[in-house]
């Protein structure tokens, strides 16, 4: 699954800016957490699987990670953080293009080991908050 999240954020197009980026990241976290099997083992993996995804950050992206799980793991228990954070996201994907490209990005990520019923619920959320039809 590391691997798969890997190649996703590193598939074409790249995102442009390094906010879309952040919030690429901070769906597909999200997005790990919703199939109920991440522990920190697999935290640690993903530190190790992404520090070559182009980053243009002054803070590395391990560090990126880091500091947002206490808000991701507050995004998957509870839903008006979850909101919150899919209109942070949102707003950091700043155009049609962005959004759509995340959106089937988390869609590809998520159907590796086939889309469960939370995993449906989420996707849906995010299509509502993104803008994004059918």
């Amino acid at each position: 699954m590391w691997a798969r999240l890997r190649a996703l954020l590193q598939k074409e197009p790249q995102p442009a800016l390094q906010l879309q980026r952040e919030a690429l990241v901070d769906l597909l976290l999200l997005g790990m957490y919703v199939d109920h099997r991440l522990s920190v083992a697999e935290t640690d993996v993903i530190h190790d699987q992404l520090l070559d995804m182009p980053w243009e950050s002054g803070m590395a992206l391990s560090i990126y990670i880091q500091s947002n799980m206490p808000r991701i793991r507050t995004a998957y228990e509870n839903l008006p953080a979850r909101w919150q954070l899919l209109q942070s996201i949102r707003d950091r994907l700043a155009t049609p293009d962005a959004r759509r490209d995340a959106y089937q990005k988390l869609q590809e990520f998520l159907a590796v080991d086939g889309i469960a019923q939370g995993e449906q619920e989420l996707l849906t959320q995010v299509r509502t908050v993104l803008g994004l039809s059918r």
